[in-house]
């Protein structure tokens, strides 16, 4: 059975923040398309900050953008998601092996990625998906990053990795098997 994983959706992405992604929006209708396909099989992560401040490189990280936290709604999901049947979780790293509500359920026959950024969490997430046996695959028109380059380099290695370990395809198609 399938989990479609909606990484990352949230308001710090879609305001004027320092994290603002342009047109991160225009990437809910598919989204919620394929929410409504998957029903009760959809997990929606969110990236919050840990309450201890980190660790390590992760504490460096978090004190750099501090900023952030000054308005703790940054870290909800965008309205349009924040209701929705499924998993509502949240972690502290970029891949949602961190996030202790999902662990059990990311033992499945394949993930199923969409959202954001392609380069940085939907990345560390099909890696790990990997790494723990998972097949994964890619809606490439419902993935985004802030950085053009990073997003296509990111798909470019999915697509390497194509058939065995990552399959990259279209909302359409997948909707379609």
């Amino acid at each position: 059975m399938s989990l479609l994983i909606v990484v990352d959706m949230q308001e710090v992405v879609a305001r004027d923040t320092l994290w603002h992604l342009p047109g991160v929006r225009d990437l809910l209708p598919t989204i919620i398309e394929l929410a409504d396909a998957f029903g009760d099989d959809v997990a929606y992560s969110r990236h919050v900050p840990p309450a201890d401040g980190g660790h390590g490189a992760w504490k460096r990280f978090y004190e750099n953008w501090k900023e952030l936290d000054e308005d703790p709604s940054n870290w909800d999901l965008m309205p349009e998601l924040a209701g929705r049947p499924g998993i509502h979780a949240a972690k502290s790293i970029y891949s949602v092996f961190g996030a202790p509500e999902l662990r059990a359920e990311l033992a499945r026959d394949e993930l199923v990625l969409c959202g954001v950024e392609t380069d940085c969490c939907v990345l560390a997430t099909a890696l790990e998906a990997i790494d723990h046996g998972v097949p994964v695959t890619v809606v490439e028109d419902a993935v985004a990053s802030p950085s053009p380059a990073g997003h296509e380099g990111a798909l470019a290695l999915f697509r390497r990795l194509d058939d065995d370990q990552v399959k990259v395809t279209t909302a359409a198609r997948l909707l379609a098997r």
